[in-house]
């Protein structure tokens, strides 16, 4: 199976973030993961005007999966530009990070660490507007940037206050957050959802149709 990673940005640095997120995913599954970025969009998606500006992008590159071998694509920015209901068939799935990891953590109390430049509201209308918000308890921006795997102590903080203010399930919002998930798990008192993992399995399951999106 061949997944598309798309980086609705022009960063280099997020896209390299998402190679190395994507990677013990594809080990453990036997799938490839091909990360590509958008030259033409902005660096990083800090405004709804900017978001909604990238949205035709990511559906000019989605109508060419087929043409191009692909069975599923990602679109690997939490605001899930492009996507309504954080998911689409073109007919391949499309799946949104940000939409695909509120899924998995919201069954029980849980938390968003948004990444730096976003406002914790667009975040809780975001998961509203998903119809995941009933026990979503604790929105808070992340203090940095990027996060290396020497700032695993950091993140390890900033999750841990969100459990301390309800959350048992935390969303990592960013890529470099995501590059960084597996060095905290030790470090923290509550379930961390990486946000490209959770898509890829969606994917996954979607292609092999043991998760009819329809029902969600």
């Amino acid at each position: 199976m061949r997944i598309l990673s798309l980086n609705p940005t022009s960063s280099r640095l997020t896209t390299t973030a998402l190679v190395e997120a994507a990677a013990a995913w594809s080990r453990r599954t036997k799938c490839l993961v091909e990360t590509e970025r958008i030259a033409g969009a902005p660096e990083r998606l800090e405004t709804d005007r900017q978001v909604e500006a990238v949205a035709g992008m990511v559906w000019e590159r989605a109508r060419r999966l087929e043409a191009d071998g692909f069975d599923a694509m990602i679109v690997a920015s939490p605001s899930d530009p492009g996507l309504a209901e954080g998911w689409a068939l073109v007919p391949e799935p499309v799946i949104g990070v940000g939409w695909a990891s509120m899924r998995r953590a919201c069954a029980i109390d849980w938390g968003i660490l948004c990444p730096h430049h976003q406002p914790p509201a667009r975040a809780k209308a975001q998961a509203t507007r998903y119809g995941f918000a009933e026990h979503l308890v604790a929105v808070q921006s992340a203090s940095r940037v990027d996060y290396q795997a020497d700032s695993a102590g950091l993140l390890a903080a900033e999750v841990n206050r969100l459990a301390a203010a309800g959350a048992r399930s935390v969303v990592l919002g960013s890529a470099s957050m995501s590059r960084t998930a597996e060095a905290i798990w030790g470090l923290v008192e509550v379930e961390v959802v990486e946000p490209l993992e959770a898509a890829l399995d969606v994917a996954l399951a979607a292609v092999r149709h043991t998760l009819p999106l329809a029902t969600r």
